[in-house]
C-alpha cells in the first residue's frame, strides 16, 4: 500500500512541475530531466511488486 501512494504521489508532483515547465516557458530541454526521472521512478514503484506472504503448510 505504501508503493502505490508513494507511486502516485511520484507522479502527480512530476506531471504537475512538467506542466508548469510546459506553460511558463523558457529553456525546457535542461530542466525536463528532473520531472522525468521522477515519473519514471514513479512508474517503477508502482509495477515492481512487494515480496507476497505465502502461507506455507
Amino acid at each position: 500500500m505504501k508503493r502505490k501512494i508513494i507511486g502516485t504521489i511520484l507522479i502527480v508532483v512530476s506531471g504537475a512541475i512538467i506542466v508548469l515547465l510546459l506553460t511558463g516557458g523558457g529553456p525546457i530541454l535542461p530542466h525536463i530531466i528532473g520531472p522525468s526521472i521522477l515519473a519514471v521512478v514513479g512508474v517503477i514503484v508502482l509495477t515492481i511488486g512487494g515480496k507476497v506472504n505465502q502461507p506455507t503448510n
